[in-house]
């Protein structure tokens, strides 16, 4: 979709999706700085991602040490065992 089109942005209102153009935020070759030169856009998703979801109140997922979603199934017991053991020296330089 190019939020440009009016036909596309038409849709992107009619779906409630809003659009915003960070690229101008970037101070890098790739644009990954993006995000950090625009707290208020990852505060805003940050947002949108932990918001109450009143359509999934009842519903836990649980995933099982096989890492296989199974609700009906109890939780696989977590292993309490530590293991460890002495790092080997470093190389002399």
């Amino acid at each position: 979709m190019n939020p440009n089109s009016a036909e596309d942005k038409s849709e992107l209102d009619r779906l409630g999706v809003a659009v915003h153009d960070i690229s101008s935020f970037s101070t890098d070759f790739v644009g990954h700085g993006a995000f950090a030169e625009a707290p208020d856009v990852v505060r805003t998703i940050g947002a949108q991602l932990t918001a109450p979801r009143p359509a999934e109140a009842d519903t836990q997922a649980v995933i099982d040490a096989r890492g296989e979603a199974t609700p009906d199934a109890a939780p696989a017991p977590l292993n309490q065992k530590v293991e460890t053991q002495p790092l080997a020296p470093l190389a002399a330089r």
